[in-house]
């Protein structure tokens, strides 16, 4: 069976003893160990030990009253879904806290045995999903920070198209390499730098990637550059794909192999 920890900041007998009197009648296979505190402070203090699940938090206590009782309490354990628990209906209230962070707002005057339950479940299940979705966004913002400085570091090019050819992105090592700044690289198609007679080949190669039959390969080609000279390149290709698999863009690594070509 499966127990739920939770901690009731509340300073009223008389509410205490009806939560705990609605959680016994708990008609699921969960069971619900209750921890009260009187005041707003002993309760930031049991949070602190951890084994807690959920709060239920009355909102007018001794030491605190209002929507900082909320907030501090919030903003100190993020990861803790917490419910509001008061004897006012206030929908002003009540829509600012649940944008603020407040997984639930019960009044405890149209509160059931059956509505209680729901609220503590539906909030642990919310807070999990939105505690995973900010490790998510993290790990995608730590991500992109990693490629931004691999992009703009390496000594290698870097060339981004999209699946029309088009050039949308480029590093400084393949500006540099082909001696175009990078408003002029941007404006040009995968085409454009490559020599005429390898055109037919390298579109070929570009629409398979494209379209998923092959996942990446990798050549010996010529490019162009700006002053109207040709280099051998060394390139591979791959092509980023969204969640369908279906190509978004395609990522070109070059790197300049002119006096060690044959």
């Amino acid at each position: 069976m499966e127990i739920i920890n939770v901690l009731l900041i509340e300073d009223n007998p008389g509410d205490v003893l009806l939560i705990k009197e609605m959680l016994l009648e708990s008609k699921t296979k969960k069971k619900y160990k209750i921890e009260v505190t009187p005041s707003f402070y002993k309760g930031m203090s049991r949070l602190k030990k951890g084994g807690i699940d959920v709060v239920l938090l009355d909102l007018s206590l001794p030491d605190s009253f209002g929507f900082e009782t909320f907030f501090k309490l919030h903003d100190s354990f993020q990861k803790i879904p917490i419910i509001l628990f008061t004897g006012t209906p206030d929908d002003d209230l009540a829509e600012n806290v649940m944008e603020t962070g407040a997984q639930d707002y019960i009044v405890k005057g149209s509160i059931t045995a059956e509505l209680l339950e729901k609220s503590l479940i539906h909030a642990i299940e919310r807070n999990k999903l939105v505690v995973k979705l900010k490790q998510t966004s993290q790990v995608l913002a730590d991500t992109e920070a990693m490629f931004q400085a691999v992009f703009y570091n390496s000594a290698i090019g870097i060339c981004v198209a999209d699946i029309r050819g088009n050039i949308v992105n480029a590093n400084p090592a393949i500006l540099k390499m082909l001696g175009y700044s990078e408003e002029e690289l941007l404006a040009k198609n995968l085409s454009d730098i490559s020599i005429e007679e390898d055109k037919i080949a390298n579109e070929k190669l570009f629409n398979e990637l494209v379209y998923a039959k092959r996942d990446n390969y990798r050549m010996r080609r010529k490019y162009t550059c700006k002053d109207g000279s040709i280099i051998w390149c060394s390139v591979a290709s791959s092509a980023i794909r969204d969640f369908h698999g279906k190509a978004q863009f395609v990522i070109n690594m070059v790197e300049n192999i002119t006096h060690g070509s044959n």
